[in-house]
């Protein structure tokens, strides 16, 4: 009888491309009539130490893996390569990427998956290669066949989950990295176990692989202190408190370079540094040698020691350093200007009329806005409500948006301003079942309602309106001079390039005024605009507006939202553990002359929209 070729299984048209071999032949019959167990010992008992052994072994490490003896499946794979029988094909790619003839590479590499498809380290070149032209989704579709053939290659699997975060898929990026410790245990993959559930906000798990890092890491300095560094992040974000603060000074006195458990400590704001700590910072700063985020994050560090001293000239010099010596640079005020006039040139009234079809399901709470502007608060007070879940920052929705484009790029050529109004429903409603299954990710109730607090969404709310059109906006505004200054004051890891440079600051609230003027007037009555200065001056009267808004009770946890524990991973973690204060108003004047550019590149057109809430 003839056996169905398993999905996406690479390996088996390997087997076809090569010379046969009776002994993986007969291993693979037993393996499809489902005596997997037999065929791992037809394969052990005859290995070989030829070219034959290869295959084998490839062979061999799958089936081990998909019996659950992964750490074995691990060990079988890696001991394949001395026997790759594509050894000289690999060193010619070497050859060809030394020599500077990278356009070769590709051709290179789809040769060997030719004579061996999933080769793992054709697929390896290639992914690799794809990564660099931004093709996510071929990357991906290239590591699947890599991953079927031999699902214990560490390297590939790490590969894997990266392409898939990439291309948006962070469910099954989660889901392919959970194995990776299994396959190879140690250190190093409990770190990006952690990592990437950390990120994805499985916390509880990735405390449990940060400690199992920390385990491993024994005596060894640099190792415990990257393994107390994630776990203290953790912690932080988890609420507690005196067992982050341990885990970071830990983490700082066992790293060369303690610019990020330093600067997570001062990101706490009540953290008190000794003149010592000072000193270290200090040296860091000075220290050429450093990465430049190490450097950075000391320098941040440094500045609000300076602050909570009351020493705001000080500390404003040492923020100037500090956002000067932040890697990421690469906001252009021009190309963002650009941008924003061709959303509002291009998406009108019209190109919003066809939406998704709605269904009856739990509704996102898309929270919009700018870094530090109050968010996070309006989030906390949604959290405490028994139908409203807090989830994180996700990343779901620009996802959704490259899903967008990619469809518009395919269909016509086009940009994705002059595509989004040509989207049918089917897609419109398939775009946004995409939002709604990569969102479970990070959701565990079955409230009616879930938060979306990434700020950067303000520029997509068509986008929202389009796929999910049942969705709550909230527009969290704050004051452009305390907003601003809080965003120079703070070390951003990624994402947020505007931030550090006043005059790149101010053209980002510019635009992001410019646009949501535009969401207004195309979309009226679509987004519940939240000013941050009335919210913490009436608490009272400004939850009550946002839940009817919302269509949900009023309920007494919500009007005390820092009693509401739960995990919150934003710079204001701290804060909204706190009751509700005014005290954030006004700061910007301490900062004095440090900040007339700020108020010059805003200009009066817009410090004049805020009248009354500056003090």
């Amino acid at each position: 009888m003839r056996r169905r070729k398993p999905p996406h299984f690479a390996i088996w048209d390997s087997m076809t491309a090569l010379p046969d071999d009776p002994l993986l032949q007969d291993a693979e019959s037993l393996a499809a009539a489902g005596r997997a167990a037999d065929a791992i010992a037809r394969l052990k008992t005859g290995l070989g130490l030829g070219p034959e052994s290869y295959r084998r072994r490839l062979l061999l490490g799958r089936l081990l893996f998909e019996s659950g003896a992964y750490e074995e499946a691990g060990e079988m794979t890696r001991s394949a390569d001395p026997f790759d029988p594509l050894t000289d094909e690999f060193a010619k790619i070497g050859q060809a990427v030394n020599s500077r003839q990278g356009h070769l590479v590709q051709g290179m590499a789809r040769g060997m998956l030719e004579k061996v498809p999933g080769h793992p380290r054709a697929t390896f070149a290639l992914a690799q290669i794809l990564r660099g032209s931004g093709d996510h989704e071929a990357r991906v579709a290239i590591l699947e066949g890599g991953i079927a053939a031999t699902p214990a290659n560490s390297i590939l699997r790490q590969l894997y989950v990266a392409a898939l975060e990439d291309a948006g898929h962070f469910t099954r990026a989660v889901q392919e990295v959970r194995p990776l410790p299994k396959i190879e245990p140690g250190l190093p993959s409990n770190l990006i176990l952690a990592t990437v559930l950390f990120k994805y906000g499985q916390y509880e798990d990735a405390l449990l692989a940060a400690r199992e890092a920390l385990r491993l890491a024994g005596a060894q300095k640099e190792a415990k202190g990257e393994a107390r560094l994630v776990e203290g992040q953790i912690l932080r974000v988890l609420g507690r408190r005196d067992e982050a603060i341990k885990a970071l000074q830990e983490s700082a006195v066992n790293r060369r370079f303690p610019g990020a458990p330093v600067w997570a400590l001062a990101d706490m704001k009540t953290h008190k540094f000794s003149a010592q700590d000072r000193s270290v910072m200090a040296r860091l700063i000075s220290a050429p040698q450093a990465p430049p985020d190490e450097r950075a994050m000391a320098a941040f560090s440094l500045a609000r020691a300076l602050e909570a001293e009351g020493d705001w000239d000080a500390a404003m010099k040492a923020y100037t350093q500090a956002n000067h010596l932040h890697p990421e640079k690469s906001f252009s005020p021009d190309s963002f200007r650009a941008a924003i006039e061709k959303l509002t040139q291009k998406i009108g009234s019209e190109a919003l009329s066809e939406t998704a079809k709605t269904r009856a399901d739990a509704t996102p709470i898309f929270i919009v806005g700018l870094p530090r502007s109050g968010s996070t608060l309006i989030e906390q007070i949604l959290a405490s409500h028994s139908e409203i879940e807090g989830t994180i920052e996700s990343l779901t929705l620009p996802a959704v948006k490259r899903r967008a484009h990619l469809i518009i790029r395919e269909r016509t050529n086009g940009e994705y301003a002059d595509g989004l109004g040509q989207l049918t429903s089917a897609e419109l409603t398939e775009l946004g079942e995409v939002y709604r299954e990569e969102s479970k990710l990070f959701r565990s109730t079955e409230s009616r309602f879930y938060t979306d607090k990434l700020p950067h969404n303000f520029e997509h709310v068509s986008l929202i309106s389009k796929v999910l059109p049942d969705a709550i906006i909230i527009d969290a505004r704050r004051n452009p001079l305390d907003c601003g200054l809080s965003i120079y004051k703070q070390y951003f890891a990624k994402g947020s390039p505007f931030a550090y440079d006043l005059h790149n600051i101010a053209a980002y609230y510019r635009g992001f005024l410019a646009l949501m003027d535009h969401w207004d007037s195309v979309l009226p009555g679509r987004v519940l605009r939240v000013q941050h200065e009335e919210l913490v001056r009436d608490p009272a009267s400004g939850i009550a507006r946002i839940l009817d808004h919302i269509g949900v009770s009023q309920e007494d946890a919500c009007f005390r939202p820092h009693e509401t524990q739960r995990a919150v991973r934003t710079a204001s973690s701290e804060q909204v553990r706190q009751p509700i204060s005014t005290k954030g108003i006004g700061t910007w004047k301490k900062a004095g002359a440090h900040l007339d550019s700020l108020r010059e590149a805003l200009g009066e057109d817009v410090l004049s929209r805020f009248d009354g809430f500056y003090e």
